[in-house]
């Protein structure tokens, strides 16, 4: 799953608009995709909380029936390659620190 914290997208898109050997459409995500299962560890992890809501495929389909694949365990590996390539940093290139920021907590070791 790929994502991207708020601090990181206003400057990126700043950056895109300022930059102009940028141009064409850019993936505004974050160098370090996840799975949906490694992003429920990490938050509860960041909020010292349990990691409860671990649904087993099998459970999921029986409830969604084919949906299910679509809507929750298809996926695509997005990398911001073009920004890789301008050599943009991200503040929050870890979704564990751009979480903790969000709800200012010193960042997981």
């Amino acid at each position: 799953m790929s994502w991207i914290a708020m601090d990181d997208l206003v400057t990126l898109l700043h950056y895109c608009m300022v930059t102009d050997s940028i141009s064409g459409p850019v993936n505004a995500v974050a160098p370090n995709p996840v799975t949906q299962l490694e992003f429920d560890e990490i938050y509860a992890k960041v909020l010292h909380r349990p990691c409860l809501l671990k649904v087993p495929r099998f459970i999921a389909r029986f409830i969604l029936g084919k949906m299910a694949d679509h809507l929750l365990f298809s996926s695509q590996r997005v990398l911001p390659k073009k920004m890789e390539a301008t050599n943009f940093k991200f503040f929050y290139p870890r979704l564990q620190d751009a979480l903790s920021g969000v709800y200012g907590l010193p960042p997981l070791e």
